[in-house]
């Protein structure tokens, strides 16, 4: 059996996502203190608090 591996592309990590249901405003702008500079997205949209880490590729 014979294994071709395209050099061309590269492997990475899948982004990862988080969603809470039910975040007052205040949990929101609390979370945004709390996560600062990191590199992690924060959306809110009616309640629904959303984390993601994005994957590199996306960087």
């Amino acid at each position: 059996m014979v294994t071709t591996v395209d050099s061309g592309t590269r492997a990475s990590a899948p982004e990862q996502r988080f969603l809470l249901r039910g975040v007052g405003w205040e949990g929101y702008e609390t979370m945004l203190k709390l996560v600062g500079d990191r590199r992690i997205r924060i959306t809110y949209d009616r309640g629904d608090l959303e984390l993601m880490s994005p994957s590199l590729e996306h960087e």
